[in-house]
């Protein structure tokens, strides 16, 4: 007897955030992946580098924000403006929005407009925004963000939002766990960091 089996697509239902800070950019992300009900992986890492200034947030099918970052990170030109990284990232959200599921986050450092963040949507919709919180954990997220974010914060003060965030997203999103990873952006290059839960610095809330 055969039997068939539904294969589902992996998938990062998923907490992603992104703050303008004072100096440049601050990003996190939870780093759970599942297949439906399946929990496929705790430790991915949905930051992917696209230059020494420019990150993308992945969250939806993991192979298609994937595919589109390997193909942006091909660009010829120097220097990789975020602007523009965002552009091309649309321009592929906008073409095969009929058969692409995700969202994306590009967020960046450049001489021309300094720290930057972009929201992509599904459909291949671009804005600027000062901060972006995006995938299943943010419905969670809205309050907190708007009671505690500032303009003009400093990186160490973004990291500790950014960081209380997903914390807090992952206690109550189901498909939000594992790790929380970071990346910290200004004109010298990117810092990325993971705080495991078991971690001292890990939020306790």
């Amino acid at each position: 007897m055969d039997f068939e089996y539904k294969k589902e697509e992996e998938t990062m239902g998923t907490t992603l955030i992104a703050v303008e800070t004072k100096e440049g950019i601050v990003v996190g992300t939870d780093s759970r992946t599942s297949q439906g009900s399946y929990i496929s992986s705790r430790s991915t890492n949905k930051i992917s580098t696209i230059s020494d200034h420019i990150v993308g947030l992945r969250s939806g099918i993991a192979s298609q924000s994937q595919a589109i970052f390997d193909i942006v990170k091909m660009l010829d030109e120097e220097p990789i403006l975020v602007y523009n990284v965002a552009q091309y990232t649309r321009k592929f959200a906008y073409n095969y929005r009929d058969q692409m599921t995700f969202s994306i986050i590009v967020a960046g450092y450049d001489e021309e407009k300094f720290g930057q963040i972009y929201a992509v949507t599904i459909g291949g919709y671009s804005i600027r925004q000062k901060i972006y919180i995006t995938g299943s954990g943010s419905t969670f997220l809205y309050g907190y963000m708007d009671k505690n974010f500032k303009e003009g914060m400093t990186n160490e003060e973004a990291v500790e939002l950014v960081t209380n965030a997903v914390c807090l997203a992952k206690r109550r999103d189901a498909m939000s766990g594992g790790c929380i990873n970071l990346a910290i952006i200004d004109k010298n290059g990117t810092i990325h960091k993971t705080i495991r839960p078991d971690m001292p610095d890990h939020p306790k809330i």
